[in-house]
């Protein structure tokens, strides 16, 4: 199964070290991918990692960008990290 984590964060701290963890018990099992900022980017070295740039919640261009990783990856499983991840793949979470 092909997992992807996503993470909107620039820094790295409780929820990125959660999906840290969280990635490494899947990677038994599964193709993980982490798709995070490049400022956290090198925390995830054992995995797949797509960095993208942090765009803002209601931009369309940032929206389309992460629509096209997962369109093109084709993922199995997208957990998304956080509101502004979630309002991304699910965009009336965000109100």
């Amino acid at each position: 199964m092909k997992i992807c984590h996503y993470l909107s964060s620039a820094s790295f701290a409780g929820i990125e070290q959660h999906v840290a963890e969280l990635a490494a018990t899947q990677a038994n099992d599964h193709e993980v991918t982490i798709l995070c900022n490049a400022e956290i980017a090198s925390n995830y070295k054992n995995f797949n990692v797509i960095n993208i740039k942090n765009a803002n919640r209601r931009s369309l261009i940032g929206a389309y960008k992460i629509f096209k990783v997962l369109q093109l990856n084709k993922f199995d499983i997208v957990h998304a990290h956080g509101s502004k991840p979630v309002s991304y793949i699910h965009p009336d979470a965000a109100d």
